[in-house]
């Protein structure tokens, strides 16, 4: 039979992965801060976080999102870290393939507030040239289109094998648009949460996490 905590656990709408684990982690505990513990210890194994920092970034970091998860946003609050160290000059923003209207607007009026360069790809062809151009020690924040994201990471990766594929997700994440972007078999280097409400429902978010 349940304890009453796990009763409680039962009357949350959670997904049956992670509440067949809760269920089973809190069995015979009675007391709520052990088991928040115990459920805190069962998923935090599974989700790394990154130690690293903005300011230290190089290579080429691409940012990929649904429309409308903050890609271009998160790119400019990366880009404003970068230049307050004094990197202008070693920093490059690309906007690539999205012809969403006023999307290119929004890059070079970062660009532009910061000091910084940017281009604008239309295609794998035009990117490989202008990365081609660029100085070795360039840190690249290439900015994605939310439509198609299968082929653009195909393509950027096909130009830059060793960019590093960065993915926004918002917090309270539905359960469609994880399969879009968490269980397609994509390879992502990082997973960034935005739209963090006082307390979000994001359960949803840490199941799909904890299986990548």
């Amino acid at each position: 039979t349940d304890n009453r905590l796990q009763t409680q656990v039962n009357q949350y709408e959670l997904p049956s992965t992670s509440k067949l684990l809760i269920l089973d982690a809190i069995n015979n505990i009675t007391h709520p801060k052990e088991a928040e513990n115990r459920i805190h210890d069962l998923f935090s194994s599974s989700l790394l976080v990154s130690d690293q920092t903005p300011e230290n970034l190089s290579g080429v970091h691409v940012i990929f999102g649904l429309t409308g998860t903050g890609k271009t946003t998160m790119i400019g609050k990366l880009a404003t870290q970068l230049a307050a160290t004094g990197r202008q000059d070693s920093l490059t923003i690309i906007s690539f393939a999205d012809h969403k209207l006023g999307a290119w607007n929004q890059v070079q009026l970062i660009c532009s507030g910061l000091g910084v360069q940017c281009f604008r790809c239309s295609d794998r062809q035009m990117l490989e040239t202008i990365i081609r151009e660029l100085p070795d020690d360039q840190c690249i924040l290439v900015d994605t289109p939310g439509l198609d994201i299968n082929q653009t990471y195909q393509d950027i990766q096909s130009v830059v094998p060793d960019a590093l594929m960065h993915v926004i997700v918002n917090a309270e994440i539905s359960r469609s648009s994880c399969e879009k972007l968490l269980n397609n078999g994509l390879d992502w280097d990082s997973i960034n949460v935005a739209e963090m409400s006082p307390q979000p429902d994001i359960w949803v978010l840490i199941d799909a996490l904890s299986q990548q």
